[in-house]
């Protein structure tokens, strides 16, 4: 039966948002606390925070990439890891549950996403995809775009919303969040 740990990428800078978007209050607790809490609903029991507040990123200001390498190296007894940003307060149990499903069913893909979304995601954790992804940091395109192209990746069809996989990344987008939510 493969490992799996999931992690809330956290580490952004979150410029645009003008506070830390993990801090963000969704209701009564935080968005951290919000994504951890679907984590948990959906099945996870290993969760990991990817940022300050947890493995901190080898190679800094190299964005998104640098944080799935930095997980990917630290957490090298797990098969799998399953990245979800924290900036998505959107996302549903019945995603993640979707998403973790391939990996009872597949072993061929290296990487699992659903169809016109980069994440949430799903990694492979091999001594080749963390090389993938070494080169990649040194490289001029650090694109989780360009990533996918150097992986066997499975792209899953979903009937969810797309508003679903929604990133909070300004004031103004986040109070369309709290807009929608009637909070």
């Amino acid at each position: 039966m493969p490992t799996i740990a999931a992690v809330i990428l956290a580490g952004g800078k979150s410029s645009r948002m003008g506070q830390d978007k993990s801090q963000l209050m969704l209701g009564n607790r935080t968005l951290l606390a919000h994504t951890k809490e679907l984590l948990l609903a959906a099945g996870n029991t290993e969760i990991v925070i990817s940022g300050a507040l947890g493995i901190k990123d080898k190679q800094t200001n190299k964005g998104p990439l640098s944080g799935l390498f930095s997980c990917l190296e630290e957490l090298r007894h797990y098969n799998y890891l399953f990245f979800v940003p924290v900036d998505m307060p959107l996302l549903s149990t019945d995603i993640i549950k979707q998403l973790l499903q391939e990996i009872d069913q597949e072993t061929v893909h290296q990487l699992f996403h659903f169809n016109n979304h980069r994440l949430p995601l799903i990694l492979q954790n091999t001594p080749e995809i963390r090389l993938v992804i070494e080169k990649q940091l040194h490289s001029d395109d650090l694109s989780l775009h360009q990533l996918f192209k150097h992986l066997k990746t499975k792209t899953l069809k979903h009937n969810f919303e797309s508003e679903c996989f929604f990133n909070a990344n300004s004031p103004e987008q986040w109070q369309s969040v709290l807009d929608k939510l009637k909070l």
